[in-house]
């Protein structure tokens, strides 16, 4: 702005309307956008050549105008205000402006600026701000615009209309940091205090959204992120949605990754003591409602895929857990912790399915019964389908006590506990700091084997149906015992420690289907 007002000196003299409003011609916002390359005393200029309100015009050998050399204190402000089309000069010819080799037009320096000729100065210099800015320290670029009535959200420091309204590029180099906008708000206000907000008006296209955040780094860099909420108090990230139609316009927050491998829609973890990952609350179920009606959590898992999935943190968390604050009544499952729906009937595609140690109050109940994970100590490898008796040799898993267990014979009948239907394969936690044992360890089912090795830790079925392995003929109805040599039989009228009943016909293996009890 210096410049300008040292350019508007004419005659050994300034005109303070002048100096005025030149320093409006600066602090008006610009709405043509900004032009690379200050124009210079050297070359062919074409300064503003990235400006589409710029004319397309250049000035021979570098010198637009024959009454301002390259000597003019004035050379480059004036050159560069012709380049930009804030003004255009006089035709040479006239009385005492005889034209040189080139046809330059006369700017006249000297001369007095009329209103009309101000005018004229204020409606295009508003228009242009064009030229590399080299900032030093905290400068924050060659426009800065500052508006101190802050009683109203609707007084802004700067407005820009458009079909995009504001569009920032950056580029850094070296060690810097770049943003293409940075937002700060200092707060000062009682009302709500927002660092951005993003609004969308609009009832066409195929999506509307208020806020886009796209991060295009390459795939090498690590950890690039398309969206980081840092607060110290309150939410990092907040999503609420007011639709009331269709199953989109429903959800708050919508997370999706398109990686190949080890992509996730969302991670969220808590780092401090009794932190939730996630905090999932359901509103009331709507008669007729839609599938996400009053659920905390849905869960859709494709071929393969877990719809919800919960890993273990350290000792005493809990991967997934499942709060019912009310009492179910009629059969109704409003009230239901953990809910798994199956669109299968089969076995392999059952609904909610949990495999390992746990602790369930008041009991847990599936389709198939319920299991129990204890240790086999026999000495002979046995197959899945085998019926187990406790032994007493109990042993501890991680920090986790099980039962210890072997084969049943007729012997041992009396402390049969059920029926083995999986091996489990243990993965050792590594010591950490918080667990320097490491006995917070992990069991996975291996349904790859149906062979159960001495030292092995087993799944039983204790109440519900379980495939066992059956000699001889029976039929449905049938009780059965463990036999002197450890087969199961089918009992005699009055046989005690009796371990179920058939429920089913034998398949090709000789597995039958039994109502464990």
């Amino acid at each position: 702005m210096k410049n300008l007002v040292q350019m508007r000196r004419f005659g050994g003299r300034a005109s303070s309307r002048a100096v005025l409003v030149a320093a409006l011609m600066l602090a008006t916002l610009i709405s043509g956008g900004w032009a690379a390359g200050a124009a210079g005393s050297n070359g062919d200029m074409t300064g503003g050549a990235s400006n589409p309100l710029s004319p397309a015009v250049t000035c021979p050998r570098g010198q637009c105008f024959t009454d301002v050399p390259p000597s003019s204190p004035f050379f480059d402000y004036i050159n560069n205000l012709y380049l930009d089309g804030v003004i255009s000069g006089y035709a040479c010819g006239g009385a005492g402006e005889p034209c040189d080799d080139q046809n330059r037009a006369y700017y006249r320096p000297g001369a007095n600026v009329s209103r009309g000729q101000m005018s004229k100065f204020e409606d295009l210099g508003r228009r242009k701000v064009t030229g590399v800015y080299t900032a030093t320290g905290n400068l924050h670029g060659i426009f800065t615009a500052i508006n101190n009535n802050r009683a109203s959200s609707y007084n802004a420091g700067v407005y820009a209309e458009g079909a995009t309204a504001v569009w920032g590029e950056s580029t850094s180099t070296g060690g810097s940091d770049g943003y293409s906008g940075y937002f700060f708000n200092n707060g000062g206000g009682t009302g709500v205090q927002t660092g951005v907000f993003g609004g969308v008006n609009s009832s066409t296209g195929s999506m509307t959204t208020a806020g886009f955040f796209e991060n295009i780094g390459p795939s090498s860099v690590a950890n690039s992120i398309g969206v980081r909420a840092y607060t110290t108090f309150g939410y990092g990230v907040h999503g609420e949605s007011s639709g009331s139609t269709g199953i989109l316009q429903s959800i708050g927050v919508v997370g999706i990754s398109n990686a190949a491998i080890d992509g996730a829609g969302g991670v969220f973890t808590a780092t401090q003591t009794n932190g939730a990952g996630v905090v999932a609350r359901g509103g009331p179920y709507a008669s007729g409602g839609s599938i996400l009606s009053g659920t905390g959590v849905s869960g859709f898992g494709g071929y393969g895929s877990a719809g919800v999935y919960g890993q273990d943190g350290e000792a005493g968390g809990y991967g997934v857990e499942g709060d019912a604050r009310r009492f179910p009544g009629n059969g109704e499952t409003s009230a239901v912790g953990l809910f798994g729906h199956s669109y299968d009937d089969t076995s392999s595609h059952i609904g909610l399915r949990v495999r390992g140690s746990g602790l369930a109050s008041g009991g847990f109940s599936t389709g198939l019964g319920y299991s129990m994970l204890v240790k086999y100590n026999g000495k002979e490898e046995l197959q899945t389908g085998s019926v187990l008796a406790l032994d007493g040799n109990n042993a501890l898993v991680g920090d986790t006590e099980v039962l210890g267990t072997t084969a049943a014979t007729a012997d041992n009948a009396g402390a049969t506990v059920g029926v083995a239907q999986y091996r489990y394969t243990v993965f050792p936690s590594t010591p950490t700091a918080t667990d320097p044992t490491g006995s917070d360890v992990r069991v996975q089912v291996d349904t790859s084997t149906t062979k159960i090795q001495p030292g092995d830790l087993v799944q039983v079925v204790v109440v519900g149906q379980a495939k066992v392995r059956v000699s001889g003929a029976v039929g449905v109805g049938d009780q059965l015992i463990v036999s002197s040599t450890g087969a199961v039989v089918r009992a005699e009228e009055g046989a005690t420690h009796v371990i179920g009943k058939v429920a089913g016909k034998p398949d090709k293996d000789g597995y039958v289907t039994v109502l464990i009890k």
